[in-house]
């Protein structure tokens, strides 16, 4: 159960139609078919928004990665690949979780605001890590993320 990562083949969408792989009822998760969501990672928050079904706004807070491989690159850094993307529903929506079943057809869509923000202080960081690794790169040789130095 693999989600299909939207995403990564057109970063302006805000919304696809998908279908519902399975429901964790008690962590309030909705595991879907593939997504525009774009899951937090590599130091950015995830996307926010909700999932309509049958005329229901079903609001998720969080988007994350689970399971998947590693996949080891030189000069780049691991990534995980395969991997489902759950979408962290609103506790206050939970009830809302009963009516869904695997199979269900469903549309998800994220606050395309916020997305574009995320984007320009994501785009806005790694400017940031090249003019200091321009100007003062031995402050660069000492920085320290996930265990790994970046250079």
């Amino acid at each position: 159960m693999i989600t299909e990562k939207i995403y990564y083949k057109n970063m302006f969408a805000s919304s696809a139609d998908s279908s519902v792989l399975n429901v964790d009822f008690e962590n309030c998760i909705i595991y879907l078919d593939r997504t525009v969501a774009y899951p937090e990672g590599g130091g950015q928050p995830s996307d926010t928004g909700y999932i309509k079904y049958d005329g229901m706004k079903i609001q998720f807070d969080n988007v994350s990665k689970e399971g998947g491989r590693v996949l080891l690159h030189d000069d780049f850094p691991s990534i995980n690949v395969g991997t489902k993307i759950k979408h962290h529903i609103r506790l206050e929506d939970r009830s809302k979780l009963k009516s869904l079943k695997p199979g269900n057809n469903v549309s998800v869509h994220i606050d395309k605001e916020r997305r574009a923000f995320l984007s320009l202080s994501h785009t806005a960081s790694h400017v940031l890590f090249m003019a200091v690794k321009q100007v003062r790169p031995e402050l660069i040789d000492n920085i320290i993320l996930d265990s790994k130095v970046l250079v």
